[in-house]
This record gives C-alpha cells, sequence and structure tokens, in this order.
C-alpha cells in the first residue's frame, strides 16, 4: 500500500513541519509510508507505538526497581512494600503527566487511543497521516514504532537459503524411542534434585504471557492462578480489550489455531498433576496468566483462524507484571512467541524497555527462538539482547531440526520435543507438543527456583548458574558451535542445619 500521496495533501493543509523539529528516532518509523501493511486499519489509520521522553525517568525506575521481595515464609516487611509502591506511585504519576502532554495537542478526529501503560512510556494509538507527523515533530517523543500482529510460532519447515543441516549420524536421536512425557526432562535438568533442597517455587509465580490458561484444568489444581487479558481486538470474555480477574485469561475457542497454546506452555512451567504422575518445573508456584492474544480470521491467517499478539498487547501483559510484583513474588516471565528473522540483536523492538525494566527489577522474561529451522537467525522478541532467548534440544541432547539457532544471540537450549502437557480440550486432556515453545517454560520455570534460592541475584547471575553445569550442544548448522543446555541444580550446599535459604522479608537494595 503506497501511502507517500498523502504528504503534498497534508502540506497543502497547512500541516508544516521541519527536519530540525523532527523528535530523534532510533530504529523506528520515520515517515508514514513505511508503516507495514499490516500495521493498517480498514478505515485508514495506522497503528503504532509512541514512546516519549520521561524527565528524570531512569532515577524514577531506579527507585521502583529497588525492593525486592525475600521468600515466602514470614510475613512481608510492609514497611518495605509501602515504599516500594509509593516509588512506583511516582514513577506511574510521571509517566501519565508526559503521556497527557504528548496526547493534548493530537486533533481528535485523527487519532484513536488504544492503550496507556502505568509503568512504561508508552502509548498506544492509530493515528492518520496528520498526527503522526505532528508525534514526529513533537520533542517530547522519543521513537514511534509500528504495532503488528505476531503469530505463534507454529512448527514449521525451515525457509529456502537458511537449512538446517544435520549430522546424518544423529538423525535417528530426532525421534524419542521413549513414550512422550515431561517427567523426563524434569530429570534432565535437575529439577527433581532442586525440588529436594527445597526449591520448587512455592510462595513464587511464573508469568505466563500466551493465548490465555483453562483455569480449571487438574494441572492447576489448588494452585494461585492471577488472570488478565489485553486485546487489541477487544476478544477478552469482557468484549474489551483489557481485563483483570478470575476468568480474564480464558481460551479462545478450539476453532482458533494455538488456542491452547497458553495452557501447554503454563504446565509446563509450573503444572502439578493431583496423582503426582506428572509435573512442571516449578512444581509449586502460582502462574500469573495473561492472554495477549486476538483474535484473527481465515483470510488473515492463511487459511484456518488463528490467534496472534500485537506488540503493544506484549508490552501491557508486561507493565501488568511489572505491577504486580509488590504483591506477589514474580519468579520469571515467558513468552513462547514470535516471528520475523533476524541476524543480529533486535533492540530497537518496542518490548526491549519493557523487558529491561523487568530485568531491572530482577525478574527474567525467558522467550522462544523460533521452529523455523533457521540457522544463524531469531524470531522477535526473542532477539532482544536483555531477553534470554531459548533454543529447543531432544532428550538425546541433540538441537531440533525447526530449532532457530544462533551463536551470540541465542542463550541456551532446553527440552523442547515430546513434552506432555496440559491443553484445552478438557480438564484432563495432556497431549506432547514439540517447539522452541516448549522450550522456554522449562527455562522460566527453573529460573523461578533459582529466584526462590537467591531473590537479590541479578538475572545474569541466575542464567549463569543454569547454564554453567548443563552439557554442551551443538547446532546441526554448517557454521558449528556449541551452547548449554538447561541445568538447575547448582546451588551451594545446605547448612548443617539444613538450611539453605535466605531470609525472609523485603529487601531494599540501594545500588
Amino acid at each position: 500500500m503506497n501511502r507517500s500521496f498523502l504528504l503534498p495533501l497534508l502540506l497543502a493543509a497547512g500541516v508544516v513541519f521541519f527536519a530540525g523539529q523532527v523528535a530523534a528516532q532510533s530504529g523506528g518509523l520515520s515517515r508514514f509510508s513505511d508503516i507495514p501493511d499490516k500495521a493498517m486499519t480498514g478505515d485508514g489509520f495506522a497503528k503504532i507505538i509512541v514512546e516519549f521522553h520521561v524527565p528524570n525517568i531512569e532515577e524514577l525506575y531506579r527507585k521502583s526497581a529497588s525492593f525486592v521481595p525475600l521468600g515466602q515464609d514470614e510475613p512481608a516487611d510492609e514497611t518495605a512494600r509501602a515504599a516500594m509502591a509509593s516509588a512506583d506511585a511516582a514513577l506511574s504519576m510521571a509517566i501519565q503527566s508526559e503521556a497527557s502532554k504528548v496526547l493534548d495537542r493530537l486533533p481528535g478526529q485523527s487519532h484513536r487511543i488504544n492503550r496507556r501503560y502505568t509503568y512504561f512510556p508508552f502509548l498506544a494509538l492509530d493515528v492518520k497521516p496528520d498526527v503522526f507527523i505532528m508525534l514526529q515533530a513533537d520533542s517530547r517523543v522519543k521513537t514511534i514504532y509500528p504495532d503488528i500482529p505476531t503469530p505463534l510460532p507454529i512448527h514449521g519447515p525451515a525457509e529456502d537459503g537458511l537449512p538446517k543441516k544435520p549430522h546424518a549420524d544423529k538423525d535417528s536421536l530426532q525421534s524419542d524411542p521413549a513414550p512422550p512425557s515431561m517427567s523426563d526432562t524434569i530429570g534432565m535438568i535437575g529439577a527433581d534434585k532442586a525440588w529436594a533442597r527445597g526449591f520448587t517455587g512455592s510462595g513464587w509465580y511464573v508469568a505466563i504471557l500466551d493465548t490465555g490458561i483453562r483455569r480449571t484444568h487438574e494441572f492447576f489444581q489448588g494452585k494461585s492462578i492471577v488472570e488478565a487479558c489485553f486485546s487489541a481486538r477487544a476478544n477478552c470474555p469482557n468484549g474489551q480489550t483489557l481485563m483483570v480477574g478470575t476468568g480474564a485469561a480464558a481460551h479462545y475457542s478450539s476453532a482458533y489455531r494455538g488456542y491452547d497454546h497458553g495452557t501447554h506452555v503454563a504446565g509446563t512451567a509450573a503444572g502439578k498433576r493431583p496423582n503426582n504422575t506428572l509435573f512442571g518445573v516449578a512444581r509449586d508456584a502460582g502462574i500469573i496468566a495473561v492472554n495477549v492474544f486476538s483474535r484473527f480470521t481465515a483470510a488473515e491467517c492463511g487459511g484456518n483462524p488463528c490467534v496472534m499478539s500485537y506488540s503493544s498487547d506484549q508490552i501491557a501483559g508486561l507493565d501488568h507484571v511489572y505491577g504486580l510484583r509488590g504483591t506477589y513474588n514474580v519468579g520469571a516471565a515467558n513468552m513462547s512467541l514470535g516471528g520475523g528473522a533476524y541476524s543480529t540483536y533486535c533492540d530497537s523492538s518496542p518490548q526491549k524497555s519493557a523487558i529491561d525494566r523487568l530485568r531491572s527489577a530482577r525478574i527474567p522474561t525467558a522467550i522462544s527462538t523460533g521452529n523455523d529451522g533457521y540457522c544463524g537467525w531469531l524470531g522477535s522478541p526473542g532477539c532482544i539482547s536483555t531477553a534470554i532467548a531459548v533454543m529447543a534440544s531432544t532428550k538425546a541432547d541433540v538441537e531440533t531440526l525447526f530449532n532457530n539457532w544462533h551463536a551470540t544471540v541465542a542463550d541456551l537450549f532446553a527440552p523442547g520435543q515430546s513434552i506432555i502437557s496440559s491443553t484445552g480440550g478438557s480438564n484432563t486432556s495432556y497431549q506432547s507438543w514439540s517447539g522452541t515453545s516448549m522450550a522456554a517454560p522449562h527455562v522460566a520455570g527453573a529460573l523461578t527456583l533459582m529466584r526462590q534460592y537467591d531473590p537479590t541475584a541479578a538475572v545474569g547471575s541466575h542464567l549463569g548458574r543454569i547454564t554453567e553445569l548443563g552439557p554442551a550442544i551443538p547446532t546441526l548448522c554448517p557454521s558449528g558451535g556449541s551452547k548449554r543446555r538447561l541445568y538447575v541444580d547448582n546451588f551451594p550446599s545446605p547448612e548443617p542445619d539444613g538450611t539453605a535459604l535466605p531470609a525472609v522479608m523485603m529487601l531494599l537494595l540501594d545500588e
């Protein structure tokens, strides 16, 4: 769609801008005509995400992120929790003030507000060309991004020109001779040993940003489940773009491909079967289930109705998780989604800032690398440098053929083939799935166990621990190279009295 013809009309209408006034754009859009068709609406608007400047924001974030929850066995330090709430309120107030200043200049008939954020300096808008130019000229605006939908990383063949060439002697290891299971991957990654030390995820939560959850499934019986929905197409159960509370993250109808993806992912991270025959990695953790997907038609999906996730909804989900960290001990976030092909870090993505802020609060974000069989390319947002990019390996510790490999952008392997977990068909349905979507929640669950062990450690420290002892898995790509596979049982030995957990309180870190 060519939209460059609109510029002369805008100039004739008196919309004037000067090169010296245009806001600095770092990896964002510079022209309305550059907006991808996927971000265009049927009535001439473009869906965009606006990042704006906030005075003193780094200091506000420093104060906001300096309070860290420790443990779960004693009452929290309410003074510290109140101080965190105060710091968060100051951060939010500053962001809302600047957001209003950006919006106040815009003509109402040429823009629609899709979403404002509480803790991140973004606006999700539908705009026409005149508003786009006004935003470009606003010194408060830092970057403008297109707001486009991202698919689930459905397992598919490699694209031409980016082949995965396995070693002939390892072809047989791409299929598992044993029946599909997740219990065997628990032992592979040392989670059972972590449980024996007392690190089961109890008192902690794994945040699953996905297609929602079947909360009544037996795999989640007795668990604390916190729900929210962010759907740009107003597909939340209440018919709106936002819903919070019980039932908010209910998955869509089975008519939509990928509808129960989040139920499988959540089970892999933190499920627990009532008869104790099947477990997720953080078996005693609660779940923060956030549906960040919307429904799309068969025509939009290439043949069958499907679900996809707008970048603005992903940021909203991360914003929500950031706000919950004072109420719930959030161990890690998981995003088993993505698309595209990136050969380097994609730090110009709008999700980068949100992932950074969670990381500064010691909350890691595990993201799948994608299932296209790429050699040297990853999907987005897994290619963001501050995310934990997770690749998929078999139970024989061989790279899967569908895995997207990158020697530097990807962080580690985790089991991602023949993983059995909960599905949306019924309260007792389970299926064996394969994909990097199954690998990432192994890592999110493992990082939650690490957070239970030491909530004060930086994300990089925990990542180092879970990649230190696992085997190095060589890539099947012609370029060669290897990455470590997840192994979580890397804790100091307990003290003679059996105590290994840190003290339980809220800690103020002033550094």
